[in-house]
């Protein structure tokens, strides 16, 4: 007889972004998602952003979208971005405008790419059929442009083509009343936009600042996504778990570190919190494989009591719900995908985020990024972290750092670190030990050999190879020593390097 658990769908998205098909498990932005559809009614041309990480394409997909297409009646065209990779059969100085071109073929499955290339984003929208309200009128046609800061990120020798891309955008809103545009990007870009919102409707003054989750919503994306389980929480454990979710840490005006509650929660750790919550908790559904089963094993199996969970309670909570656990995982995985793609050192990015990330009293410190790299570490593997959500970047005095998205990221990632240099002490020494091993069994060889040959009494060549171990041993003993002695001090050193040059950064962009 065979008994195995069968696994049920955790209704908790993780780190990604939620999709359109996630609507029923998106809780807690129902007032930000009724604003967007006001806006985007009301006004030709919005700007929605926020920082990174704040759940923008969250919100589209599982909440604004469903509310435009479905309840709205409108016509919600596919979100798109004005980055790609150019097709095969296309050469790209035959582009007339990068942006466009790739907001088309987002617009296009099967048309051919060749023909796009001059085409213009007012005239793709007039030969594209729309429906009609029961009036005659045509629809609202929205159009969403996801992830906009790539227009300033991605192909600078582009540069020349942005204006015309707005140019492009102004047209079309000019030639048909019924359409819209909303424009989605992270908060720190929004300077770069300055130069060209004369060239559209309203000076784009129509923008909604999207927040990460206050206390009562964070609780609605906790308690929510279970609607459709059988499980539940007990009075107070979700509100419990918000709390911990909610808390930061300050630095007092005596130089300790304490924590204290936040305004906001960060949502993509309270999806990471939460699944692996669901995926701690014993499932308790079973499947019986009869094959083999004697009766009396059968009739134990009914009568064994179910594991299955359906209240989680404090003690769960306690048990499998603990957020410095579920953070520390998240930050090991975003660092062993980070490795994987970019083949930067484990070791090198454990250091940046103690040295450059998080500062000697315990806050959250802040990394500076070069032409080629931010504290040491190569920009390529900055990105992914970024895009992990692990860390953030903010603009100051015209530059750009870096900093964890959360401060309860920090006890978590002096754990896992302090564990990870433990782990890696261990081995030197095992290696160390090895080492001795071997040399001890050498030197007895040897001993042994020399009473073969020269005739010495086996005591006194035993005598000999024990006093060869012995000195062997304490050799190990002061490798040991020396190891240890060694981590501390590297740690140590490069921790002061980076301060000082964390200093020189900030000296040069002051």
């Amino acid at each position: 007889m065979k008994v195995t658990e069968l696994k049920v769908e955790n209704p908790y998205v993780g780190p990604r972004p939620f999709e359109v098909w996630h609507q029923r498990r998106f809780f807690g932005r129902d007032w930000e998602a009724d604003e967007l559809v006001s806006l985007v009614v009301a006004h030709p041309a919005v700007m929605l952003y926020a920082q990174s990480g704040a759940g923008k394409t969250s919100l589209l997909n599982a909440k604004l979208i469903p509310l435009l297409r479905d309840e709205e009646g409108l016509e919600v065209m596919p979100v798109v971005r004005v980055a790609g990779e150019v097709p095969e059969e296309v050469q790209p100085e035959q582009i007339e405008n990068f942006f466009v071109f790739n907001i088309l073929l987002g617009w296009t499955d099967e048309a051919d790419p060749a023909q796009l290339v001059g085409l213009s984003l007012s005239a793709f929208l007039k030969g594209r059929p729309r429906p009609e309200e029961e009036e005659g009128q045509p629809t609202l046609r929205v159009v969403i442009f996801d992830q906009f800061e790539e227009l300033f990120t991605l192909y600078p020798e582009r540069w020349t083509e942005r204006e015309g891309f707005f140019t492009q955008v102004a047209d079309a809103l000019s030639e048909d009343p019924f359409l819209r545009v909303l424009f989605v990007l992270r908060e720190d870009y929004l300077a770069q936009l300055d130069p060209y919102v004369a060239l559209l409707p309203e000076r784009l003054r129509t923008r909604f600042r999207l927040e990460r989750l206050r206390r009562k919503a964070a609780l609605a994306a906790v308690k929510g996504p279970l609607m459709d389980t059988e499980r539940f929480f007990a009075p107070g454990v979700a509100e419990g778990l918000v709390e911990e979710l909610l808390k930061i840490r300050v630095e007092t005006r005596v130089g300790e570190t304490v924590e204290v509650p936040g305004k906001f929660v960060e949502p993509v750790q309270l999806q990471v919190v939460c699944r692996s919550l669901w995926e701690e908790l014993p499932l308790g559904t079973r499947e019986i494989t009869l094959v083999g089963a004697k009766p009396a094993e059968i009739q134990a199996f009914k009568e064994e009591p179910s594991p299955k969970v359906t209240e989680i309670t404090l003690e769960h909570l306690r048990t499998f719900g603990d957020v410095d656990q579920a953070l520390l995982g998240f930050y090991e995985r975003a660092l062993s995908s980070t490795v994987q793609q970019t083949k930067v050192k484990e070791e090198e990015l454990r250091e940046w985020f103690e040295r450059d990330l998080i500062t000697p009293v315990g806050t959250r410190g802040t990394a500076y990024r070069g032409a080629e790299s931010t504290g040491g570490v190569p920009n390529v593997a900055v990105d992914v972290l970024e895009g992990q959500h692990l860390i953030r970047a903010e603009r100051r005095a015209g530059a750009r750092w870096y900093e964890l998205t959360h401060d309860r990221f920090i006890g978590p990632i002096q754990r896992s670190n302090e564990a990870w240099r433990a782990a890696r002490r261990e081995r030197w020494l095992r290696i160390g030990g090895g080492v001795a091993v071997v040399l001890v069994l050498l030197l007895v060889g040897i001993a042994a050999l020399q009473v073969r040959r020269s005739g010495q009494k086996f005591a006194e060549a035993q005598a000999t190879a024990t006093a060869a171990a012995q000195e062997t041993g304490a050799a190990v003993a002061q490798f040991e020593a020396t190891a240890t002695a060694a981590f501390d001090s590297e740690i140590q050193s490069t921790v002061a390097v980076r301060v000082w040059q964390t200093a020189q950064a900030q000296a040069t962009v002051a």
